[in-house]
């Protein structure tokens, strides 16, 4: 939470997501379904339910502050539901080493210490269905997918991926398996209701769908029909060098043990999957945001392969700890991190110029601002990016430090 507000005050946000989910948050709370920055309809993003609540929150205590606060509490808070498994599977011990996994992954450290992004709060509800799923519980299996789908739509896959690998776990229960199955068949619907019918109709002309798979179709049954019938072209994709080596990178971090608990991979394939046929640049980076959902399934998925591995191995879960540890010492975000930089987090010369401004352009007048500003502009009725395009803003903040 520290590092996050204090990069915030600092103005060192340098995209817009930020501002983009505090605009949602701000709307929901005023009956505002319009989001301005991206000129579409809140409805047509993502389907961010929790910000019906993190919206009056914020106007209580400021949405920015509140947004940051609930996605450190999420991911700090998924290590609970991780130590039971850990407890589960590796003993009384196993519930450390599953908060160090999930804590010490360089991943979470930059989720939580950078921007704000609706799948990082997902995080908590995700540990929580992969402890239901260890239990084989269909009951904590569909209040948990309740719970991970009002953070984001999309995230109906792994739900679905989930409640299948539940069904195929039931060994009879029919009972268990006829509810795991209703849980995958309605949050495949929600996902289609939501990519067939909302978002043609209320997303924006050019979004995300657009820059990650723009290059396989305009919509998703093109992007799909694209796929299946043009195999040679998605053999090309994944064969480039950063797609080859992204499942190792990603579960390095966990000793490679992921391996050994496949059926538990499968619940993260829908991330996973999502993040290699993106072309967006980063999202085959380590520190992405796009990968955060994934952890509770990663680390579930080491602790259950640590606890196979004790069959050749006498302590597996050193490895486990002692990769998290140099994984976050070299590639996390806090300051026990190589590349922790002090000066992100820190006032100085352009901040307080970029605060100035920003104090005179007051707390309701329509502003342009470039994504350092945005998120500190963003709790109006009308915010844009910086122009291009000129919208006829009250104000426009232009940044020329470059």
């Amino acid at each position: 939470s520290y590092l996050a507000l204090a990069r915030h005050h600092t103005f060192h946000g340098h995209t817009f997501d930020l501002a983009f989910y505090t605009r949602m948050a701000w709307g929901a709370a005023h009956f505002d379904g319009w989001n301005p920055i991206v000129n579409a309809s809140a409805y047509g993003l993502h389907l961010v339910w929790i910000n019906h609540v993190l919206g009056p929150i914020g106007a209580v205590f400021g949405t920015v502050p509140t947004l940051l606060v609930a996605q450190a509490l999420a991911l700090g808070l998924s290590a609970l539901p991780l130590a039971r498994i850990g407890a589960r599977h590796l003993g009384p011990a196993g519930a450390l080493v599953a908060a160090a996994a999930i804590l010490l992954h360089p991943n979470l450290s930059h989720a939580g210490a950078t921007d704000f992004h609706p799948g990082s709060v997902a995080v908590l509800p995700l540990a929580w269905l992969m402890d239901a799923l260890d239990r084989r519980s269909w009951q904590g299996v569909a209040l948990a997918s309740f719970a991970v789908i009002l953070c984001r739509e999309d995230l109906g896959l792994v739900t679905a991926a989930a409640a299948l690998v539940l069904v195929a776990r039931a060994r009879g229960s029919r009972p268990t398996a006829r509810a795991a199955a209703g849980v995958a068949v309605l949050s495949l619907a929600y996902v289609a209701f939501f990519t067939l019918v909302l978002l043609p109709r209320l997303g924006p002309p050019a979004g995300s769908l657009d820059a990650h798979f723009g290059h396989w179709g305009a919509s998703v049954p093109a992007v799909l029909a694209h796929l299946a019938t043009h195999p040679a072209d998605l053999a090309t994709h994944l064969a480039e060098p950063a797609r080859l080596l992204y499942l190792p990178t990603i579960i390095a971090p966990l000793a490679l043990l992921p391996l050994l608990g496949p059926e538990l991979l499968v619940v993260a394939a829908p991330t996973i999957g999502i993040c290699l046929l993106s072309r967006f640049p980063t999202t085959t980076f380590l520190d992405s945001h796009y990968l955060t959902p994934a952890l509770p399934m990663l680390v579930a998925a080491a602790l259950v392969g640590a606890a196979r591995a004790r069959r050749w191995l006498a302590h597996p879960t050193l490895p486990l700890v002692a990769c998290a540890a140099l994984a976050h010492v070299a590639g996390g975000a806090g300051p026990l991190s190589a590349r922790f930089d002090a000066r992100a987090y820190a006032d100085d010369d352009h901040a307080r110029a970029l605060r100035a401004m920003v104090d005179d352009v007051g707390a309701s007048a329509s502003v342009q601002a470039p994504d350092r500003a945005l998120a500190h502009v963003a709790e109006r009725t009308d915010v844009r990016r910086a122009p291009p395009p000129e919208t006829g803003a009250a104000f426009v903040i232009f940044d020329v430090t470059h």
